[in-house]
């Protein structure tokens, strides 16, 4: 008699629950939201799927071009200036007082 009892209680909070929920389409609306919220996943994982190969193919285009026109060596003194003059930026970061930013 006591699971009868335990499975007409959770039968009323069931029903209590799907009486609350009403306003978004009940259980049937829960069901088209998760369905939702998965295709989107799957678009969302498809997509990024999707940019990192054209990434990857225009990686291999670019050194492909630099390749062909000799540009090697032009390009690796321009990424040796770009982290050159990033360099003293850091450094300047890193050294600023963090007590000066609080007393702002």
């Amino acid at each position: 008699m006591a699971s009868m009892e335990r499975l007409t209680k959770r039968v009323k909070k069931m029903e209590e629950w799907i009486a609350d929920n009403e306003d978004t389409g009940g259980p049937a609306g829960t069901l088209e939201t998760f369905n939702y919220l998965l295709n989107e996943i799957r678009r969302m994982g498809q997509e990024g799927q999707h940019h990192q190969s054209a990434y990857g193919q225009m990686r291999q285009l670019t050194f492909k071009f630099l390749e062909e026109k000799k540009l090697e060596s032009e390009w690796d003194e321009f990424v040796k200036a770009q982290e050159e003059a990033k360099a003293p930026e850091a450094t300047l970061e890193n050294n600023e007082d963090p007590e000066e930013e609080n007393k702002e």
